[in-house]
């Protein structure tokens, strides 16, 4: 299934939709929806990468694996927006310190 080409034009179509909703959030700024379509984006990359893991088991950062490279890049393109919603959450928490 995630080899199929109909799951990765799925998977491209989904990262054009992401772009293309990065730039308009770049023009609209304060339209209340943009957390919620970024919150659904994320979910659906991260649950992609964990399937991805799943099935290749350890083989997915093996340096033989041919898409090694793409591994390690989605995995930190994903990484860094899980860093960046939790790093989010806690500081909407906070009361008072640096942050606020």
């Amino acid at each position: 299934l995630l080899e199929s080409q109909a799951f990765q034009f799925f998977m491209g179509s989904l990262i054009l939709a992401n772009a293309i909703t990065m730039g308009l959030e770049t023009d609209m700024p304060s339209w209340f929806g943009w957390p919620y379509i970024e919150h659904a984006f994320l979910i659906i990359f991260t649950i992609e990468l964990g399937l991805r893991i799943y099935v290749s088991g350890r083989s997915f950062i093996d340096s033989s694996h041919p898409d090694i490279v793409w591994n390690l890049f989605d995995s930190f393109i994903v990484a860094l927006g899980l860093i960046d919603e939790l790093v989010s959450v806690v500081l909407s928490k906070s009361t008072g310190g640096v942050a606020t």
